[in-house]
C-alpha cells in the first residue's frame, strides 16, 4: 500500500492552476481515435486543477499526480488523474476559485499552497462554477498552445479541392445532400413458381401453400433429380435397392429431425429403449426409413458429378471440387431465375464449419482451408450474395485456391481491376443494369468498385479500409469529430466521364469511412440502442438503463439495414438450424454439400415468414413442421402416377393426364359416395402347392403398378363381360391406383 506523504510547492500544483497534457493520456485511445483521427497521439488538452495528491511508492520514489478536468469536445469534460511529469504548466495567470468544478471533493484532500481564497473558504470550489467564462479562458489559451495541431476552420459550402492519387475531391455539404446518380427505386422482393407465379410478401397469408412447397421452391428441382440419379448410380455399383426421389426428400427430412436430439452414436436414434428414466427413445424407425436404409444414404448420396479418373490435364484440387461445383452452379443459375431481389443487394462471405484434414500443402481432405481469428468458425469460405431485405441467399462462390482468397489485382480490358471488385461483379452478375444498391464490407469496398458498379447499371455504398487508392482517407482522418453522430464528407470533382462519387466519415464507437454512389448525407433515421450504463459509481450501486439516440446520414441508414443479413443468414444456419454442429463427418464435401443443403432449407424458413407474413411460428419449430412433411411426403405417388400415364399409349390415359384429378374421388383415391365405385376385397383364396385351399385371401396383380393387393373394382366385379377381377391398390398403401382408375372408368 503506497503511503501518503506531503509534498513540496510546485506551480502546476495550485487549485487553478491550467496544464496542458496530450489527449491519449487523458482519455483512452480509442476515444482519440475516433474523435481526433490521425491525430490521435499528438492532440493536447486544456485542464484545470482542482486537486493535487502524493503518494511514497514502496521503492522509496515519490509520485506525485493532479486532478484536473479537461474539455474533450462537444460540450463533454473528462475528468483525469496524472502523472506530474506528463503534463506541462500552461502560460496565464491560475483562474480564480469560480471556474473550478470538480466533480466531488475528499473530505481529506492534500491542498497544495494556493491561494488565500481558497484557503479561506475551501467549500467554495463545490458552489460556485461559470462554465462559460472557463471555455472563453481556455479557448483564448488554445488558440496560441495548440495551433499546429488545431484544424483550419471549415466552410461547409467551400471549394478547397483534395488531391487524392489524381483524383480530386471538395468539401460541399449542398452537393453531399443530394442523391448521388439519382434516387433508389424501390422494389418488391418475390418468388417465381414453375407456373409464372409471382409470390411475394403476404401473398400466402391464406397460407396455401405447405412448408415442403416453400422447401421445393427454394431447393432447385434440377439438383433434387441429379441427386437421385447419381445416388442410384452408387447404389448399382453396390448392389443396393435403388432410391426414389420421395426416398430422397425423407432422407433430407431424417437429416433435419436428427437435430432436434442429442445423441453420441447415429445408431441410438434408432433404438426403441431409452438410456434414461424421463427422456423417451427417439424410435426414429417409425419415419419409416431404418437404420441400415438410412447409413445407405449417408454414405452413398452423391451431390455433383465426377469423373472415375482424374484427368491428366487437371489438377488434384480440381478434380476434388467437382465434388460440389455442379450443386453450386444449379443453385446460382436456378436463383437467377426464379427469385426477384428488393432494391438491396448485400455481399458478404460466409464459412462452411470443418477442422478435419485439408489445405494447399496436401492433397487429401478440404482442398482450401481457411482460418480466420475474426470468423467464429473455421473451414470452407463462401463469398455470397442475398436479397437486402428478406435475406434469401441469390448467388455463391466457393473460395477455391488461395488466388481466390488473396487481393492479387488482375488485368482486365487494358486496365488493372482489383480482386475484390472482380469478385463483386460475379456475385451480383445477374442483376447488372437493375439500378438496385449494393452493400459490401472492407473485402470488396473501394472507389473503383463504386465507378465499376455505376458502369454496371448499379449503384455501391460501402466501408473502406484497406483499399484506400483515390479515397481521401488521410485528409478525412486529420478532422476532429466531436460526438457521436458527427459526420464529413467530400464530393468527386467530376470530369468527363466520371460518376457522382461521395466519401465521408462517420463518428459511433470508431471512425468509419464510407464510398457511396447511390445515396446521400442528409439526416437519416437515428440509431437506436438500449445500453446498460454505470453512472452511479457507489461500490454497490446497481446500473442504469439507458437509451442512446446517435445521428447518423441516410446513407449509414441504408447500409446498416442491409450489411448484416448475410451475418443473420450464417446465424440461422449455424446455430438454430445446426445441421454442421449435430452431423459428424470425416468427408469434407459431404459437409459442404450439407451446409448448401442447409442455405436452402433457411431461404424456405426467410421465404416462408415473408410471404405469409406469420410471425407466431418460431424458427425452429418451422423447421421440426419442415422435417415431418419430408418424411411424409407424396412427391412419388404425385410425379409417378403420371409418368404411369404417360408411358401407356392409350389415348383414354392421355385424356386422362391432361384432365387432371377427377372431382368425385378424395386426394387419397376413395370415392365422395358410398353408391359410387369402391374397392371390395376378393372372395377367393389362395391354393397352396399341395391343391388345398388356406384361409388366406387370394393376392393379384394390380392392374396399374403390377403390385400384389387383395383389393378389387367392385364396377368391374359386376362386369360379366371382362371375365376375370381387375385387382386395384388399396390407398392405404399410399398409392394413387385407385384414384387413377375411378377416372378411367368414370371416362368409360
Amino acid at each position: 500500500m503506497a503511503e501518503t506523504v506531503p509534498f513540496k510547492k510546485n506551480e502546476m500544483c495550485v487549485l487553478g492552476a491550467r496544464v496542458i497534457a496530450k489527449a491519449n493520456q487523458v482519455t483512452n485511445i480509442s476515444e482519440c481515435n475516433r474523435r481526433y483521427g490521425s491525430a490521435a497521439k499528438s492532440k493536447l488538452l486544456i485542464g484545470v486543477v482542482f486537486k493535487v495528491s502524493s503518494e511514497r511508492l514502496p521503492s522509496g520514489h515519490l509520485r506525485m499526480s493532479i486532478h484536473a478536468r479537461f474539455e474533450l469536445g462537444g460540450d463533454i469534460s473528462k475528468i483525469s488523474k496524472i502523472n506530474l511529469r506528463s503534463c506541462k504548466l500552461a502560460p496565464g495567470p491560475v483562474l480564480s476559485p469560480s471556474f473550478i468544478h470538480p466533480p466531488t471533493v475528499s473530505p481529506n484532500l492534500d491542498v497544495a499552497p494556493g491561494t488565500s481564497q481558497i484557503e479561506k473558504d475551501p467549500d467554495l470550489i463545490l458552489t460556485t462554477r461559470n462554465d462559460d467564462n472557463l471555455r472563453e479562458v481556455e479557448a483564448e489559451l488554445v488558440e496560441p498552445m495548440i495551433e499546429p495541431t488545431r484544424n483550419p476552420p471549415r466552410n461547409p459550402n467551400s471549394r478547397n479541392d483534395v488531391d487524392c492519387h489524381g483524383v480530386r475531391w471538395m468539401a460541399n455539404n449542398t452537393e453531399a445532400k443530394r442523391d448521388q446518380n439519382g434516387h433508389i427505386q424501390k422494389k418488391t422482393w418475390g418468388l417465381q413458381t414453375i407456373t409464372g407465379e409471382v409470390l411475394v410478401k403476404g401473398s400466402e397469408s391464406g397460407k396455401r401453400m405447405s412448408r415442403l412447397d416453400f422447401f421445393l421452391l427454394m431447393f432447385p428441382p434440377s439438383q433434387l433429380t441429379q441427386c437421385t440419379l447419381l445416388t442410384n448410380i452408387a447404389f448399382r455399383k453396390n448392389q443396393i435397392k435403388e432410391a426414389t426421389t420421395g426416398e430422397v426428400l425423407k432422407y433430407f427430412g431424417i437429416l433435419i429431425l436428427l437435430t432436434k436430439f442429442e445423441f453420441n452414436s447415429r445408431r441410438d436414434l434408432w433404438s426403441n429403449l431409452s438410456n434414461h428414466r424421463y427422456i423417451p427413445a427417439p424410435a426414429m424407425g417409425k419415419t419409416g426409413m431404418p437404420r441400415n436404409r438410412f447409413d445407405e444414404f449417408w454414405q452413398h448420396m452423391t451431390w455433383s458429378s465426377q469423373p472415375e479418373s482424374r484427368p491428366d490435364h487437371m489438377k488434384h484440387s480440381q478434380f476434388r471440387w467437382r465434388l460440389v461445383d455442379d450443386f453450386v452452379r444449379r443453385f446460382n443459375d436456378y436463383r437467377a431465375e426464379n427469385f426477384i431481389p428488393s432494391e438491396m443487394i448485400c455481399v458478404d462471405e460466409s464459412i462452411s464449419r470443418w477442422y478435419g484434414q485439408g489445405g494447399g500443402w496436401i492433397n487429401a481432405g478440404l482442398p482450401h482451408y481457411v482460418a480466420i481469428d475474426r470468423k467464429p468458425e473455421n473451414g470452407c469460405e463462401i463469398q455470397d450474395s442475398c436479397c437486402g431485405v428478406s435475406g434469401i441467399m441469390m448467388r455463391l462462390k466457393i473460395v477455391k485456391d488461395e488466388e481466390d482468397y488473396s487481393s492479387t489485382d488482375t488485368e482486365e480490358e487494358g486496365a488493372i481491376m482489383l480482386h475484390g471488385v472482380k469478385v463483386l461483379k460475379e456475385l451480383i452478375g445477374p442483376w447488372t443494369g437493375s439500378g438496385r444498391l449494393v452493400c459490401a464490407d472492407s473485402y470488396f469496398a473501394s472507389v473503383q468498385a463504386a465507378e465499376v458498379l455505376v458502369q454496371e447499371g448499379l449503384k455501391f455504398i460501402g466501408v473502406v479500409k484497406t483499399a484506400t487508392k483515390m479515397f481521401p482517407m488521410k485528409h478525412l482522418q486529420s478532422i476532429e469529430l466531436e460526438k457521436r453522430g458527427d459526420r464529413v464528407g467530400l464530393i468527386r470533382r467530376k470530369e468527363e466521364g466520371d460518376c457522382d462519387l461521395l466519401a465521408f466519415a462517420w463518428m459511433d464507437r470508431e471512425r468509419r469511412y464510407f464510398i457511396c454512389s447511390g445515396s446521400n448525407m442528409s439526416d437519416g433515421e437515428p440509431n437506436i440502442r438500449h445500453r446498460l450504463r454505470q453512472e452511479n459509481e457507489e461500490e454497490n450501486a446497481e446500473p442504469d438503463n439507458m437509451t442512446l439516440i446517435i445521428d447518423q446520414p441516410k446513407a449509414c441508414e441504408l447500409y446498416y439495414n442491409c450489411c448484416a443479413m448475410i451475418d443473420r443468414h450464417n446465424r440461422c444456419r449455424q446455430k438454430d438450424l445446426s445441421l454442421e454442429r449435430k452431423l459428424v463427418t470425416r468427408d469434407w464435401s459431404k459437409r459442404i454439400n450439407i451446409s448448401l443443403l442447409s442455405i436452402c432449407i433457411v431461404d424456405s424458413w426467410l421465404a416462408y415468414t415473408g410471404i405469409t407474413e406469420d410471425k407466431t411460428e418460431k424458427q425452429k419449430d418451422f423447421y421440426g413442421y419442415l422435417a415431418e412433411e419430408l418424411i411424409d411426403n407424396r412427391y412419388d405417388e404425385r410425379g409417378g402416377s403420371r409418368e404411369r400415364l404417360r408411358s401407356n399409349n392409350s389415348p383414354r390415359r392421355k385424356l386422362m393426364n391432361d384432365l387432371g384429378t377427377s372431382p368425385l374421388i378424395q386426394n387419397d383415391g376413395s370415392s365422395r359416395c358410398g353408391l359410387s365405385i369402391h374397392l371390395t376385397p376378393t372372395k377367393r383364396k389362395r391354393i397352396d402347392k399341395k391343391g388345398k385351399i388356406s384361409e388366406n385371401s387370394f393376392q393379384g396383380r394390380c392392374s396399374l403398378c403390377g403390385s400384389k393387393t387383395t383389393w378389387c373394382c367392385s364396377k368391374c366385379e359386376d362386369d360379366e363381360s371382362l371375365g376375370k377381377s381387375i385387382f386395384i391398390c388399396h390407398p392405404k398403401s399410399k398409392r394413387m391406383c385407385f384414384a387413377e382408375h375411378v377416372e378411367i372408368c368414370i371416362l368409360d
